[in-house]
């Protein structure tokens, strides 16, 4: 057995253990909100079913991200919250066996994506994204800039209470964050049949998965209190969107690959060695 198969056992197994205290630990009403107990869990239990069980490229990806998926809420988001509060940025006691099983969930999903196995994507790997993909994130990024100027304008549209004319840092801080979307679209376009610098696609992806993870945690706490589920879903569901468009642009951002066009179709060659390789799996 190999030192990579090693590590990434023990790291699926302290996610795996992380999941199962999860389920039994009275967690507090933050963790709750964030994310439901069983999504540990169940993402350890997918990436090993996957792993042990894909044969080609396709299942193994689809495999990925859905364990991906269930384990960001807790491994991310959840951390993120834990930290803020282990420094004091929020005035809320630090859940200890909480912050433990969000960092078990991160060490997992970390796993997946940098120690060498089944499921880890190829460095050189490209997703053939359509041209629209960045657009549409783009445009999900900034529906809630869109709302909070609105708001700011006396304009009632699915406003939260006592935010209809409020203009405060709160307001500058979130416009001037969402507006950096703007930029992205040039980024995309502009390397999008050019090699990307080195540093674009690590970036590109924890990104993608920060937002990815920010959303499917406001939406289930929309989901478990619907009393705001019209601006919740505006909200959340546009930072879903747009993270899901930043990580499928970050397949498309491959130093190795990037000068090759969205739409062009790849060589029998490249084919033929990549299917070689599945069968060889």
């Amino acid at each position: 057995m190999t030192r990579a198969s090693l590590l990434r056992g023990a790291s699926l197994g302290l996610g795996a253990a992380a999941g199962v205290v999860a389920l039994l630990h009275p967690a507090a009403g933050y963790v709750a909100d964030g994310s439901p107990s069983g999504f540990v869990l169940a993402g350890v239990v997918v990436a090993v079913m996957f792993g042990r069980f894909a044969r080609t490229t396709g299942p193994r990806y689809a495999g990925l991200l859905i364990a991906t998926a269930l384990l960001l809420p807790t491994a991310c988001t959840l951390l993120v919250l834990h930290l803020l509060r282990t420094v004091g940025a929020i005035p809320f006691p630090v859940d200890p066996v909480s912050a433990l099983v969000s960092v078990g969930a991160a060490v997992a999903l970390a796993s997946l994506w940098f120690v060498p196995g089944p499921l880890r994507p190829r460095s050189d790997a490209r997703i053939p994204v359509p041209e629209w993909v960045p657009l549409v994130g783009v445009a999900a990024s900034l529906v809630y800039p869109a709302l909070k100027v609105l708001w700011a304008l006396g304009v009632d549209i699915a406003a939260p209470p006592d935010t209809v004319g409020v203009v405060d840092a709160t307001f500058f801080a979130t416009v001037a964050i969402s507006l950096a979307a703007a930029p992205a679209l040039a980024v995309a376009t502009r390397w999008w049949s050019r090699p990307a610098p080195a540093w674009a696609r690590p970036a590109a992806l924890v990104g993608g998965f920060l937002l990815v993870a920010l959303g499917a945690s406001g939406l289930w706490a929309v989901a478990r209190d619907p009393a705001g589920a019209a601006t919740g879903l505006l909200v959340y569901g546009g930072w879903l969107v747009w993270g899901s468009a930043v990580l499928a642009t970050a397949g498309r951002l491959s130093p190795e690959n990037g000068t090759a066009s969205v739409g062009r179709a790849r060589s029998p060659r490249h084919h033929e060695t990549e299917t070689r390789e599945e069968r060889t799996t």
